[in-house]
């Protein structure tokens, strides 16, 4: 009877024990690292007006809350959904973000207008721009760029979270008929040859979502998932590249901008995101599933244009390594398709305060993508002029 008593009083003790540790490490997360981003998402078709009874909101901590993974190739956004981003984890600010009825980060879409000009961008995050609020989404700003004119031109988001070009593909097939665009601009990134599905992050349900200790160890455990993804596309695209791209150095981490062995480092250890546009093997594929979104897109009576966003350090650096830009004109040029490489344009203005991180840009980026977008379409006569 007493051991028992006292084999009880030792377990209380040890997990009373692993409690204060744990408490005292939330504390010192606290204090330490940045707020946990906290997302609740209510449905707009039960709640009227957009505006209604948050009381009623699903709360989560990350951008998964308003995707759907079911009935489709690839993620999508719920559609009619009211959501409410706190510390946004890469912007860090509180965002806003709606969908309409067919799962666009978009206003509502009607029949469209005699004196309309629809353009449907198709993009991955970069367009999507769930870390900002929607005015300042490059898309919207391109739309204020183009205000006046004698048709009232559209600048619709169709941009989801990590897709590559096949599954906006899939998108534009289910979306053109309701869209009915006049053009189809797809806003490329350099690991288009990957797929939602590799990039989808791992995120804490609530009330987990409120620890900051658990939100850092979950960050941490998708970042050694991706580090343990060995194969990003193993029937097409071969990770055994990258061995080839090294060429037996032993590259280390360095000054990223000025160092070409540390510029190389990054692209070496990117091999499953941004560095896939290094391998000559997935431009192979960006072909193909170019010549498929081609053909739909000049069948449905629209025209096509491509845009190819870069990395910052391609932006910021005096490493001038542009192979993909180089890959990405070979394949414009194959097929006829009017193409727009981003990077004179931000390098002739170029500022730290344009990236938030590796590709996601600030709304100072993106007004200068704006521009230069509206500017490029105009001369290409893509676009209404005055």
């Amino acid at each position: 009877m007493t051991r028992r008593r006292n084999l009880t009083i030792n377990l209380l003790i040890a997990l009373l024990s692993v409690f204060c540790t744990l408490l005292a490490l939330e504390i010192v997360a606290r204090l330490t690292l940045p707020p946990a981003q906290i997302v609740k998402v209510e449905n707009l078709q039960a709640v009227e007006p957009r505006t209604g009874d948050k009381t009623a909101m699903q709360e989560d901590g990350g951008i998964a809350s308003v995707m759907d993974w079911s009935g489709h190739h690839g993620v999508r956004l719920r559609k009619n959904v009211h959501a409410e981003i706190a510390a946004h984890h890469i912007s860090r600010q509180d965002v806003i973000l709606e969908t309409n009825s067919i799962g666009l980060r978009y206003d509502e879409l009607g029949p469209k207008q005699a004196d309309e000009f629809r353009v449907l961008v198709l993009g991955d995050s970069i367009t999507f721009g769930d870390f900002l609020n929607e005015d300042a989404t490059y898309t919207r700003q391109m739309e204020r760029v183009v205000a006046g004119r004698a048709k009232r031109i559209r600048v619709i988001n169709a941009g989801l979270p990590g897709v590559g070009t096949m599954e906006e593909f899939y998108l534009f097939m289910e979306i053109r008929d309701a869209v009915q665009p006049d053009l189809v601009l797809l806003a490329m990134y350099l690991n288009d040859c990957q797929n939602s599905g590799a990039f989808h992050a791992r995120s804490l349900p609530y009330p987990y979502a409120h620890s900051r200790l658990l939100q850092w160890a979950a960050e941490r455990f998708s970042i050694v998932h991706a580090a343990l993804w060995q194969d990003a596309n193993p029937e097409t695209a071969d990770p055994l590249w990258r061995e080839q791209f090294r060429a037996g150095r032993e590259l280390r981490a360095g000054d990223m901008l000025h160092n070409r062995d540390g510029f190389d480092f990054e692209i070496y250890h990117a091999y499953t995101d941004f560095g896939l546009a290094w391998n000559p093997q997935c431009w192979q594929i960006i072909d193909q599933e170019v010549t498929v979104l081609q053909r739909a897109v000049t069948e449905s009576g629209a025209n096509f244009a491509i845009t190819l966003f870069p990395i910052a350090m391609q932006v910021l650096g005096t490493v001038k390594d542009y192979r993909p830009q180089e890959s990405f004109r070979a394949v414009c040029m194959r097929h006829g398709i009017h193409c727009y490489d981003l990077v004179p344009a931000l390098r002739a203005k170029a500022s730290r305060d344009f990236f938030y991180d590796h590709c996601h840009q600030t709304p100072k980026g993106y007004e200068v993508v704006a521009t230069d977008l509206a500017a490029w379409l105009d001369d290409e006569h893509l676009i209404p002029t005055r």
